[in-house]
């Protein structure tokens, strides 16, 4: 199975292409859109079996016309992070015919999706959370990403200047560092608010899990 991956570097996108390179399915080659634009008759001409998609939206984006053309040669999968999100759902419609099949990953079923697209759970590459020495269990209450604003600004405002929480505002580290901040929490701040205040699986629900703490979050359907 010959697989090309358009994708960025950025924090969100990283762990998942490391998830389905550690499966070693076939040959996959991985283009980085901002530093590789994306040209359609480049990638029909390296012929593979499958394109996967997953990126934030940015200037490098590739446009409509360019991934329509290549999806009338190749399978597109896209991988999509936010599909609970309203905000997100104009664009979905507009693009849905340019992938064979959009995975939404945050656990939120209420999408525009097609009867062929999926809903379920980030993936996670394990290998971060199973490295030795096991870090100690050091950190009571930590958060890790921005603090934000809506109802997560709120809760994280409050705890933060009480000296309760531990907060990682993960820059440009290597995921490990990120991973063992995690390890090294006993319990984790989560909030599952979307960017216009509705509720899905965040990615840290999956990473808390793996780094064995307990997770902290407003009580929503979509979590559970």
């Amino acid at each position: 199975m010959k697989t090309i991956i358009l994708t960025d570097r950025s924090a969100g996108c990283v762990p998942i292409v490391d998830s389905w390179l550690f499966l070693e399915i076939g040959q996959t080659s991985v283009i980085y859109q901002e530093e590789t634009p994306v040209v359609a008759d480049d990638i029909i001409r390296a012929a593979p079996d499958v394109v996967i998609y997953l990126a934030a939206i940015a200037p490098y984006t590739p446009t409509y016309n360019t991934m329509y053309k290549i999806h009338k040669s190749i399978p597109i999968v896209q991988l999509l992070f936010d599909g609970g999100d309203s905000g997100w759902h104009k664009k979905i419609i507009e693009w849905n015919d340019c992938f064979s099949i959009i995975i939404s990953t945050d656990g939120n079923r209420n999408w525009p999706s097609r009867a062929i697209d999926v809903t379920t759970l980030i993936p996670i590459d394990p290998r971060p959370y199973h490295t030795s020495p096991t870090p100690q269990k050091s950190i009571s209450l930590g958060f890790a990403g921005a603090i934000g604003t809506g109802r997560r600004g709120t809760v994280l405002e409050y705890l933060k200047p009480r000296g309760v929480l531990t907060h990682y505002h993960r820059p440009n580290d290597p995921y490990i560092e990120y991973a063992n901040f995690l390890r090294r929490c006993m319990y984790l701040v989560n909030n599952s608010m979307t960017a216009l205040g509705g509720s899905h699986v965040k990615t840290r629900v999956t990473e808390g899990g793996l780094a064995k703490a307990c997770i902290l979050e407003d009580a929503n359907p979509i979590t559970k």
